[in-house]
């Protein structure tokens, strides 16, 4: 078992609690996952999709006639001997399915990673039968990661702008995340970061063993305090990501 997945099952089992540095990120991202699995209905395209953790919810749905999974070679490599993939390719250059073929696309938390996001939304509005359905989820703030890949941070008003131009109708947009969460996720971030880059260096991994629990105790503090200083941000500009539904007109 590598560190990636050691941090996955960490995820899985601590994710939804404070134990967990990327709490709030966690949370956030379930939004997505919750309206991936309401609207999901007839055949489902998801592009994406890592672990695909809410894939038994959507294969048990009994509206969904059909699952299947787009990721890019690089990503493949990571989950595909686990979760095999029914197509690997670039949303952002073309989609190898027919068009209008589609009655639900899953996209979560791909938007930033994908290097021509309007192509990217028209192949996904191709693809789509008219009344289909895209759900989609995307960052406003977070720190570089999964580099070289990753390209964009994206405002609500940019989302809305790319999908009324890739031809498709905005349902719904919810902005999450306020300024004292967001910090957090950043400062988490940051500190465990630090840690791993000391972990991978032979004089650094004494000190990273030594200080790992203070770094995760501080955590546990920081999103405390997030949870509390978060209750009082009337202005709500620092946001962390952004969830949209968006269909394509009959």
């Amino acid at each position: 078992m590598n560190v990636k997945e050691i941090w996955e099952r960490f995820g899985d089992r601590f994710g939804s609690t404070i134990a967990h540095p990327q709490f709030f990120a966690k949370r956030e991202a379930q939004i997505g996952r919750r309206l991936a699995v309401h609207y999901a209905t007839g055949i489902v395209l998801d592009i994406g999709p890592g672990r695909a953790p809410y894939r038994e919810a959507l294969l048990t749905k009994k509206s969904v006639k059909q699952y299947l999974t787009l990721d890019h070679p690089q990503a493949a490599k990571f989950y595909r001997a686990q979760f095999p993939l029914d197509y690997t390719g670039d949303v952002s250059e073309k989609l190898p399915l027919r068009s209008a073929s589609i009655d639900t696309v899953i996209l979560l938390m791909v938007l930033e990673h994908v290097p021509n996001p309007q192509q990217a939304l028209a192949q996904i509005a191709r693809v789509l039968r008219p009344g289909g359905v895209l759900i989609a989820s995307t960052i406003q703030t977070y720190p570089l990661h999964d580099a070289p890949y990753d390209y964009f941070r994206y405002t609500e008003f940019a989302l809305r702008v790319l999908v009324k131009k890739a031809g498709l109708k905005m349902r719904s947009i919810q902005s999450r995340g306020n300024f004292a969460t967001t910090i957090t996720v950043l400062v988490n971030v940051q500190i465990f970061q630090t840690l791993k880059y000391l972990f991978r260096s032979p004089l650094g991994l004494p000190l990273a063993i030594l200080v790992a629990p203070l770094a995760w105790l501080l955590s546990i503090a920081f999103n405390l305090a997030g949870l509390i200083f978060g209750l009082f941000d009337p202005i709500k500009h620092l946001r962390h990501s952004h969830v949209i539904v968006a269909y394509k007109a009959r």
